[in-house]
């Protein structure tokens, strides 16, 4: 269930959200030794969540993408434990070291708690397509966990090849982690409204764009996300909230989109 406070006034930013109401299905921490340079601390992230209302956030560790997967994911671990009901876990795979990342992942999972697994064929150089990255969504299926995929970027993040695994295993929950961004989101649309085991994530897209994207597409399957670290954070919250309450002048809706959505496919995990 989602819950806040009654809004007052003083209670909206960021595009007219109301505090503690939102979940950011799409968010990223950094251990400070990493391919980025705007290193924010995880205590620093929780204050610009709650200055914005994000109730919660679903972080994997952007390091991991290109240096030591393991120790950035126990990393992560180990930094949000002091903020209890704030972070959901994703775990940041590697397929190219095959043996060791099913092995941390189902660590991670049993031992740790991890709710989801991320992968990002772009940065982290490898093919969609490949075995080593359909053992990590079998691994999906077997502990009934999400996998978000970062999509929108050829040649090996295209959305379409995102939407494929869905049709490998429709059993996984596949979350298409930016609904095409710039150039493909009409893909995005079409392979939502054709899988029952795909959502799409508001998260890249402009106004224009995000407003096609809810007004064609699923409405039960859309999350917001904002990519929190991987650019200057607070002006990136603040910058995907306004685009959502623009592409989505329905505030029931925008509800749904940023509170019951997400709280229902975690709540299926």
């Amino acid at each position: 269930m989602c819950v806040g406070h009654q809004p007052s006034a003083g209670d909206m930013k960021g595009g007219g959200q109301v505090n503690g109401m939102i979940i950011d299905t799409h968010a990223h921490t950094q251990d400070g030794i990493g391919m980025l340079s705007n290193y924010v601390p995880v205590g620093r992230m929780v204050e610009i969540m709650d200055e914005y209302g994000v109730k919660e956030a679903w972080v994997s560790p952007a390091t991991a993408m290109q240096r030591d997967f393991i120790e950035s994911n126990r990393r992560q671990y180990e930094d949000i434990r002091a903020y209890p009901g704030r972070f959901i876990n994703f775990y940041t795979a590697n397929p190219n070291y095959p043996e060791l990342v099913e092995n941390d992942i189902r660590r991670s999972i049993e031992d740790r708690g991890f709710k989801g697994i991320k992968m990002h064929p772009w940065e982290t150089g490898f093919p969609i397509d490949v075995p080593a990255s359909r053992r990590i969504v079998e691994l999906a299926v077997e502990y009934d966990v999400p996998v978000l995929y970062h999509d929108g970027t050829p040649p090996w993040s295209e959305t379409l090849q995102v939407a494929a695994m869905a049709d490998y295993y429709p059993e996984a929950k596949i979350i298409i982690g930016h609904s095409g961004l710039f150039d493909a989101y009409r893909s995005a649309i079409r392979a939502c409204n054709t899988h029952d085991n795909i959502w799409l994530q508001i998260c890249g897209p402009c106004v224009g764009d995000a407003a096609e994207i809810i007004r064609q597409a699923r409405k039960d399957r859309l999350l917001f996300g904002s990519d929190f670290a991987t650019s200057e954070t607070a002006n990136l919250m603040d910058e995907r909230l306004k685009v959502l309450e623009m592409a989505c002048p329905d505030e029931k809706l925008r509800r749904q989109i940023l509170c019951e959505n997400p709280r229902e496919l975690i709540s299926q995990s």
